[in-house]
């Protein structure tokens, strides 16, 4: 089965990191596809540091990605409840027939591709 990115999770960086975290890309059915070590986990949402109330779900953060920066992101994995241990510094989505938001950016204006 094909599927497509529909979210892109940017974690934010340690001032120990050598090297940025590698985004996690989540498909349309919330699946983890890449930037994650742990097979087949899901995304369920976003929580605040040191809380377990989930706060932003994961279908609320294709609508509004800008809610989930600052949270810390909640998979299920192996039948269990993980969360991440880093915040969220960015969240970049795409929609069917939008261009790619990103909840630190402005949503990226229609462009015309036609030539005059």
């Amino acid at each position: 089965m094909n599927t497509r990115t529909a979210l892109t999770i940017y974690l934010a960086t340690d001032l120990r990191d050598l090297v940025p975290p590698a985004p996690i890309l989540v498909d349309e059915h919330y699946s983890v596809r890449s930037g994650l070590d742990r097979p087949s986990a899901r995304l369920i949402g976003f929580s605040p540091v040191g809380s377990l109330a989930i706060t932003v779900w994961s279908h609320e953060a294709l609508r509004a990605p800008e809610r989930a920066r600052g949270l810390q992101p909640n998979f299920i994995a192996a039948g269990n409840v993980w969360r991440h241990p880093r915040t969220t510094a960015d969240v970049s989505c795409a929609t069917p027939g939008r261009p790619f938001r990103s909840s630190s950016l402005e949503p990226a204006p229609a462009t015309d591709t036609a030539r005059t």
